[in-house]
């Protein structure tokens, strides 16, 4: 429906017009109407007419200032002007401010006002083909067609059949590139948002300027830290040859993230033919193998690597990263599991755990545990059993959880957390302990449970469970002994507490420990 606003001094012309539009049968209403030009442009910001029939002299704003005002402010609003004077040097003016024409009050019929409404309108139509087209044709329209095709997103049918249309959409030659930015989970945790967004910004400013310079290609971002290379050849050639020239432009983006932003990438490159519209199942090859590469293959080395998978990677650095100590410790012991079935070389494995592990403690501000480096690689100069092996990988991913849970803490908080560790075994008090931070016990009670999500005492009793599991795996000292040492003398507490927690009791946790059985992996 056709909003239409009456602009004239003369009450009856309003009324005249009024009458022509509601009998002519055009999908039109009138809006509104105004006996003055500031009127009328009042209600041409206020009802974003799709026409504007006024009169070219009225009092305060004539016809001529209204059409300069839609102008200016890019209104959408087509201009039929009327006019007592049948003089075309008094109408040009508001025909070079863009009204479609211009109407002689005395010989307006409604024929004649239909015809140019209904040109009015024609020229709207084609304003708005030509919008949509221009916008289709738009770098940034066709990287978002390319990302709703990959990722299943809805996307505009009238768009979408605009830009199949393309040239670079209509070659039956392709191939996919997909990138995968080396540790996106510690970037992504350790930016606030607006950085992060500057550099996937950044990112995606080098994949297009590649893209853009061997002219047959385009680039678009994904998510988690993934980005889409889509090339088209129009000129026949092999699918291998095809493979080989994506890969050379994808390594050329890669290169030039490294050296500009200090970027690692992974990569993997799929060639495909049947157009843009396969691009979905490409992608899902593509990803599927970038999810299996290791990450010492991120890491430029050139080694095969019994490593971890990248989904394993993710998971592993999201769960470092957040201080999830149950989480990482699930993750490192599956790991070890199945590189010990699987043949494997542990020692690739454990040096990409501290590889990551190390990449994360720096991310989150903390120093390198050199000391934690230092018995790893002493440890591997000797044969050691399974079981002591996965022991030392578990206490050292421990520390690192420690060193990015207390990165998250305010400066008070942290100082309780790093008192907490060095202090458990002791007898603590809340009060002792916020006494020597400097503040007081109600204050560090506040902000420790809501920073830790946990009250100081069972904060407290989760560092003295955990060094209690250590002793029951690694020493062969007695339960009540372990109670004691850990600070919990209550022998019949430290039981009760700790089958709570664990599912199981001490004495059964030791035993599942050394035979490598669930139950004593449950802590």
């Amino acid at each position: 429906m056709l909003k239409i606003l009456l602009a004239d001094d003369n009450l009856l012309t309003l009324n005249q017009l009024g009458e022509m539009i509601d009998g002519s049968g055009l999908p039109a209403v009138v809006a509104g109407q105004a006996m003055d030009g500031r009127r009328a442009a009042q209600l041409l910001e206020e009802l974003d007419p799709d026409i504007l029939i006024t009169d070219v002299d009225m009092p305060l704003m004539n016809g001529v200032e209204l059409a300069q005002l839609v102008r200016e402010r890019g209104l959408r609003a087509k201009i039929i002007a009327l006019s007592n004077f049948d003089s075309f040097h008094f109408v040009k003016p508001i025909l070079k401010c863009g009204a479609v024409d211009y109407l002689l009050k005395h010989e307006l019929t409604r024929e004649i006002l239909v015809q140019k409404i209904e040109e009015a309108r024609r020229q709207l139509e084609q304003e708005v083909r030509s919008a949509r087209q221009e916008q289709a044709f738009s770098l940034a329209a066709r990287q978002g067609f390319l990302k709703s095709l990959i990722l299943e997103l809805p996307c505009e049918s009238q768009e979408q059949e605009l830009l199949l249309r393309r040239r670079e959409f209509l070659c039956s030659q392709n191939a996919l590139s997909v990138l995968q930015i080396v540790g996106f989970q510690i970037l992504y945790h350790s930016h606030s948002p607006q950085e992060r967004s500057r550099v996937l910004q950044s990112v995606l400013r080098i994949c297009t300027s590649v893209c853009g310079a061997v002219d047959n290609g385009l680039a678009c971002a994904l998510e988690n830290g993934e980005f889409a290379l889509f090339f088209h050849f129009e000129n026949a050639a092999s699918q291998q040859r095809i493979y080989e020239q994506a890969r050379e432009y994808a390594a050329l983006v890669a290169g030039n993230l490294r050296r500009l932003l200090n970027l690692g990438t992974l990569m993997e490159t799929v060639a495909f033919s049947g157009g843009i519209l396969q691009v979905r199942q490409s992608y899902l090859r593509a990803h599927a193998r970038l999810m299996q590469q290791p990450f010492s293959q991120m890491e430029g080395n050139s080694e095969t690597a019994d490593g971890l998978g990248l989904f394993q990677e993710q998971q592993l650095i999201e769960a470092l990263t957040r201080g999830e100590r149950t989480a990482a410790r699930q993750i490192a012991e599956k790991a070890i599991q199945e590189c010990y079935s699987g043949g494997g070389q542990m020692q690739q494995l454990v040096l990409s755990f501290i590889r990551i592990g190390e990449r994360v403690r720096s991310a989150r501000g903390g120093q390198s545990d050199e000391a934690a480096i230092s018995a790893f690689q002493n440890k591997f100069r000797r044969s050691l059993p399974p079981q002591e092996i996965s022991s030392s990988v578990l206490d050292y991913l421990d520390s690192v959880c420690a060193c990015a849970a207390s990165c998250r803490y305010s400066e008070h908080v942290q100082k309780a957390v790093g008192y907490i560790r060095e202090n458990y075994a002791q007898e603590l008090s809340l009060e002792e302990m916020a006494s020597a931070i400097g503040i007081s016990g109600v204050y560090l009670s506040k902000i420790f449970k809501a920073e830790t999500g946990s009250s100081f005492v069972d904060f407290v009793n989760e560092k003295r469970l955990e060094a209690a599991k250590r002793l029951l795996r690694e020493t062969g000292l007695s339960v009540r002994e372990i109670s004691e040492r850990v600070g919990m003398p209550n022998y019949s507490y430290f039981i009760r507490l700790f089958r709570e927690k664990n599912g199981v009791t001490p004495l059964r946790f030791r035993r599942g420990a050394r035979n490598g059985s669930e139950e004593g992996q449950s802590g």
